[in-house]
Formats: structure tokens, C-alpha cells, sequence
């Protein structure tokens, strides 16, 4: 799926943005979320970065790149 927006990384490095425990609420907590389905379904996603997490304009948060991603307990080398 292609994915208008950009990425947590360039958000947070492009201009200035709120950061007051509000504004930073608005990304940690869908990402968690995100985060906790993931792992829900039995998977580890072994690479989340900024660069991994996109900000739709809507503010919607997309964790993207599971490239790296496992079963939980799958021995990796």
C-alpha cells in the first residue's frame, strides 16, 4: 500500500512541531496500539525507528518495513 505522508523521522526533523506531552500522546499512543497487535498476531517487528513509523496528514500513525519481522520465539540468525 502506498502511503501519503511521511515518516516519523522526517516529521520530527522538518520544522517546528509541538511537542508538549499532548502532541507527543497523539503519536505514542496509536503506535503502542499498533505495536500491541502486531505481537497480539505473534509477531516481533525487530526494527522499529523512526524511519519504520509514517504520519498520515490526517495524523494517522502507519508502522511500515516488516522486512525484519518474526514469529514471537523464532530463532533468528
Amino acid at each position: 500500500e502506498w502511503i501519503e505522508g511521511e515518516t516519523l523521522d522526517a516529521y520530527l526533523t522538518h520544522g517546528a512541531h509541538d511537542r508538549t506531552p499532548q502532541a507527543v500522546m497523539k503519536i505514542i499512543d496509536p503506535l503502542a496500539k499498533v505495536i500491541s497487535r502486531v505481537h497480539r498476531a505473534g509477531f516481533v517487528h525487530r526494527d522499529l525507528a523512526p524511519c519504520n513509523i509514517m504520519r498520515r496528514s490526517s495524523g494517522e500513525i502507519v508502522l511500515i518495513d516488516f522486512g525484519l519481522a518474526c514469529r514471537e520465539g523464532e530463532v533468528v540468525l
